[in-house]
């Protein structure tokens, strides 16, 4: 909270820098997040396995819609490394190695 706070007084003041992701995370760290999740999973995952798992192995909170717009989006272009089985079941395509 105070961290938040720090952000919030820092943005009052110009001259003071504001970090862009106050948490520290890159463009596609939920991307990446979900490959380590569908790597370790020796079955198809549903969207809400994915979020668990992923939330535990973060050790942090992850919004679920984000976990579930990266399996939407990323399941449908032709390279992609996960792949829809049906519907609700995802994995990682068939040797494909993150």
């Amino acid at each position: 909270m105070a961290e938040t706070r720090a952000a919030v007084a820092r943005t009052d003041d110009p001259s003071q820098p504001v970090p862009r992701d106050p948490v520290g995370r890159r463009p596609g760290w939920v991307h990446d997040l979900v490959v380590e999740v569908l790597a370790g999973a020796d079955v198809a995952l549903s969207p809400q396995d994915v979020h668990r798992r992923a939330e535990h192995s973060l050790g942090r909170p992850v919004a679920a819609s984000s976990i579930r717009n990266d399996l939407r989006r990323t399941s449908n272009l032709p390279d992609a490394m996960v792949e829809r089985l049906s519907y609700g079941r995802y994995r990682l395509r068939r040797g494909v190695h993150p």
